[in-house]
């Protein structure tokens, strides 16, 4: 005979089983939903501190965009300044060039002097454009740069052959770019490079300025000094006179005695 058994008369018997398994899903769920908190309150926490220090993080989508108009705008002001350069100075043929110079700390070691000729500033910027690869380190690059922009701008103020912008802004592939920014960008970056251009011009001027001043004062020493060695020399003559005449005297009276 089988023998039926309710759930009521077995639940006190299960009770103490069930109780274990209902804490341990309780504390599992429990440590589900701190984990997740936690997770949460860091990426708000992290994305606070990114915003502080770098400000806002630009779009993905945005980022090729930027790097294109910053690389319209760096050619547009690459071109001007090439064209600046090989109008005023007009470099040869690199290898021919090459051939004839010396080193390039050699030709930077020249000093150009405010009362060279125009063909002399023109050839020295040349040699120095020619020698201008040779410049691999960016401080080496940098004096080549400033003297180039140098000899440039002194050629520019002593020539009669004016510079014309519109050859500094000649690239098809910016100026007929199917984006507008693009096109205003490379633009942008030639009007940037004139107005650099502009300013090296004017401290060219105040550094010739300077020469001039320099070589005023130079020259008004150089009075002065000479005047005071020649006061010097005329008040030394008589004493060395005076103390021969003495002596002679003193001698004579010992003769006498």
């Amino acid at each position: 005979m089988t023998t039926t058994v309710s759930l009521p008369e077995l639940l006190p018997e299960l009770l103490p089983l069930i109780q274990p398994v209902g804490l341990f899903f309780a504390a599992l769920g429990l440590i589900v939903l701190v984990l997740r908190l936690v997770y949460v309150l860091g990426s708000a926490v992290t994305a606070a501190v990114q915003k502080m220090f770098h400000g806002s993080v630009p779009s993905p989508t945005r980022r090729p965009e930027h790097k294109a108009l910053a690389a319209a705008r760096r050619a547009g002001a690459e071109d001007m300044r090439s064209a600046w350069l090989q109008w005023h100075l007009r470099p040869r043929n690199t290898q021919k060039a090459l051939s004839e110079l010396s080193s390039l700390s050699r030709t930077l070691g020249v000093v150009p002097r405010a009362d060279w000729s125009v063909e002399r500033f023109r050839e020295h910027g040349a040699d120095v454009w020619a020698l201008r690869p040779q410049a691999v380190t960016p401080a080496w690059r940098q004096k080549v740069d400033a003297r180039l922009d140098w000899m440039a701008a002194m050629v520019s103020d002593l020539a009669d052959s004016p510079f014309d912008a519109a050859r500094g802004q000649t690239s098809e592939q910016y100026l007929f770019h199917e984006d507008r920014e693009v096109r205003e960008a490379y633009l942008q970056g030639g009007t940037e490079a004139a107005e650099r251009i502009m300013e090296t011009i004017t401290a060219a001027r105040d550094r010739v300025r300077q020469d001039a001043a320099t070589q005023g004062s130079a020259a008004f020493l150089a009075q002065q000094r000479n005047a005071a060695f020649d006061q010097l020399r005329n008040t030394y003559r008589p004493t060395q006179t005076r103390d021969a005449h003495a002596a002679w005297d003193a001698a004579a009276e010992d003769l006498g005695r």
